[in-house]
């Protein structure tokens, strides 16, 4: 199979300074990491020894971080607490030098996923949240939040986590503020809200089935066109671009009647989880830089494969793509 190159050791950071809003469902990743060493006589559960506690910034807050990381401007728009975590969250935001100027402020507690990981191995994740958030007042300060946004960018990025942020009069409402401009959809299948008339959405297989209602699995490249040219068919999409693991991504463009599939271009596979941030805010950054469909897929490509080697919610910078795109060449001419 050739490898598609855009040659970025030669060239500086197409991505830099390209601004992109992203409205979303956004949470705090908490970590503890330790050690097993015996099962609890009180159930039939491993002990985990703590000897570690990270944070980080988890769902569309980990979709702007990845666009900082990339050089891109993201302008974030959701909605946090007033509670303890609340204050972790934006404390490393400001570590993390994202603005805080477009959140607004709920009095459900701030989402929260806390995950305990003995040495590489996930063991459990508790989940401190509450859905039912979005009333008339906060949907208000959103609005305003939301249309600020869109002076300042042409895309908009929706990190839909389905956490009770964003209904279908928000995501009307954004669908007419960037009726000239580009929307990305991270899905999560929902009977309450379509996703219609969107530029793009980056589901995985799993969304892709659940979107279409499929009961057999998407497993083949024949599969995978016929589902995404169906799901844009449904949804009056532009394009699609369908993750798959370890098979690689297929990208299909409508107007075109174009199908493209890529290979995966992960080396090593440490844990997955935050990947589809990565994508997405790779991809839509790309296309607010004035790359095309294809080059874009292959940057998104580049960073989820450098973010699914790492432990955690992870971030990818322009370095790495630069790197993981060499490394790969170097592996195929051996």
């Amino acid at each position: 199979m050739t490898f598609f190159t855009l040659g970025i050791k030669e060239q500086k950071n197409l991505l830099e300074g390209h601004k992109v809003a992203i409205l979303g469902d956004v949470m705090l990743d908490r970590y503890l990491w330790g050690e097993v060493d015996r099962i609890s006589p009180e159930a039939p559960v491993p002990v985990v020894r703590v000897t570690k506690r990270t944070q980080a910034l988890g769902g569309a807050a980990n979709v702007a971080l990845n666009i900082k990381c990339l050089g891109g401007e993201p302008i974030l728009v959701g909605a946090i607490g007033t509670d303890d975590n609340a204050t972790h969250f934006k404390n490393l935001l400001k570590d993390k030098g994202l603005s805080q100027e477009h959140l607004v402020y709920t009095d459900r507690p701030t989402c929260t996923k806390s995950r305990i990981i003995a040495r590489t191995q996930q063991v459990v994740r508790f989940d401190e949240e509450e859905t039912d958030i979005l009333t008339n007042s906060l949907r208000l300060q959103l609005i305003e939040s939301l249309k600020a946004a869109r002076e300042q960018a042409d895309v908009l990025i929706l990190s839909d986590y389905k956490k009770g942020l964003v209904d279908k009069e928000l995501f009307d409402l954004a669908s007419e503020l960037w009726a000239e401009g580009f929307i990305f959809v991270d899905p999560k299948p929902r009977n309450d809200l379509k996703y219609y008339n969107v530029h793009s959405m980056t589901p995985n297989l799993k969304e892709t089935q659940e979107l279409l209602g499929l009961d057999d699995k998407i497993k083949t490249d024949a599969d995978a066109e016929k589902a995404a040219k169906d799901l844009v068919k449904e949804l009056g999409l532009s394009e699609i671009l369908v993750t798959r693991s370890e098979k690689g991504m297929t990208l299909y463009q409508s107007v075109e009647d174009k199908m493209t599939h890529m290979p995966t271009l992960a080396l090593e596979v440490a844990e997955v989880s935050g990947a589809g941030d990565t994508v997405i805010a790779t991809y839509a950054l790309a296309k607010a830089a004035g790359q095309d469909s294809v080059s874009s897929m292959h940057l998104a490509n580049l960073a989820g494969g450098v973010v699914v080697g790492k432990l955690g919610t992870a971030t990818c910078t322009w370095q790495e793509l630069v790197w993981r795109e060499q490394k790969i060449l170097e592996n195929n001419d051996d």
